[in-house]
């Protein structure tokens, strides 16, 4: 895993991460992330990615093992 990657989601973060490695496949193809600049939404959009592309997923993220 990426050491640029933030290793959890921040607390205001954690319905929406439930809520898209719940639903995960069946999202849509394109996923937009917004909000204020600072809030978290590019290393929250990074750390999903690397779960998306984990071969081991973990609830709490990619494995950190894999090359994700």
């Amino acid at each position: 895993m990426n050491q640029n990657v933030t290793s959890k989601v921040y607390p205001w973060q954690q319905t929406m991460w439930e809520t898209l490695t719940t639903r995960f496949p069946n999202i849509g193809h394109g996923l937009l992330f917004y909000g204020k600049q600072g809030c978290g939404k590019h290393a929250f959009a990074k750390h999903f990615l690397a779960w998306v592309l984990c071969l081991n997923k973990q609830p709490q993220g990619a494995c950190g093992e894999c090359s994700s």
